[in-house]
């Protein structure tokens, strides 16, 4: 299905999980909700900085504070009031000082938080380092410190969708698109378990949102 009514390609994508709508941010940094029966997008409202990330970058609502997380493989850290599009500038990406690639610039262009449901008490976010081929948690978001989990086990490009849903029990599932391939993340390890190809080429796939039954 093709996304309509754009300023420019969307990088990003997400349910946001206080109204269950999907929202999409475009190349050139606005925001939009997007039809997921038709791709008919309706702008909400230029970002109030601009976001650099293109199509390497991370996009996925905090489900406790309800703001838009933004990352990027430049190490940008935006955090995002979705419906007027005012931006906070967060610290930049960066190992810690504990981790294992420390010293060495992140290269993320994936995000997902954890507990993605409607005012959620407590959540994670994981990001994903694509030159590494390793998942990272974010903590303390704000910060952008970045701490190695481990190796996804599969060699990905900068394009990559990533999302985490969480079903009616509590129970946190993550997927991801690498090279037109869908994979099952386990959060805990970073070992992806592949399901299956979806076609279409591997550029095709920069960001991956999970959608509600309903």
């Amino acid at each position: 299905m093709a996304i309509t009514g754009t300023d420019a390609p969307l990088v990003g994508i997400d349910l946001r999980p206080a109204n269950q709508k999907l929202y999409g941010l475009s190349e050139a940094s606005t925001m939009y909700v997007v039809d997921p029966l038709n791709g008919a997008a309706a702008r909400i409202k230029k970002l109030s900085s601009e976001f650099r990330g293109g199509m390497a970058s991370g996009f996925d609502f905090n489900p406790q504070s309800d703001k838009l997380r933004l990352v990027a493989v430049t190490g940008q850290n935006l955090r995002v009031t979705a419906d007027v599009g005012a931006v906070g500038i967060d610290g930049p990406l960066s190992y810690a000082a504990s981790d294992v690639h420390s010293g060495r610039r992140p290269a993320v262009s994936a995000a997902g938080y954890t507990n993605s449901v409607p005012r959620a008490r407590t959540t994670i976010l994981y990001v994903i380092d694509y030159q590494r081929d390793v998942l990272l948690q974010q903590d303390p978001p704000n910060d952008g410190v970045l701490t190695t989990i481990g190796k996804l086990g599969v060699d990905c490009d900068a394009a990559i969708g990533f999302d985490i849903a969480t079903d009616a029990s509590g129970t946190d599932h993550a997927f991801m698109v690498c090279k037109a391939e869908l994979y099952r993340l386990d959060i805990k390890t970073g070992a992806a378990q592949p399901l299956g190809k979806i076609g279409g080429s591997a550029s095709d796939y920069v960001s991956l949102a999970v959608l509600s039954e309903s």
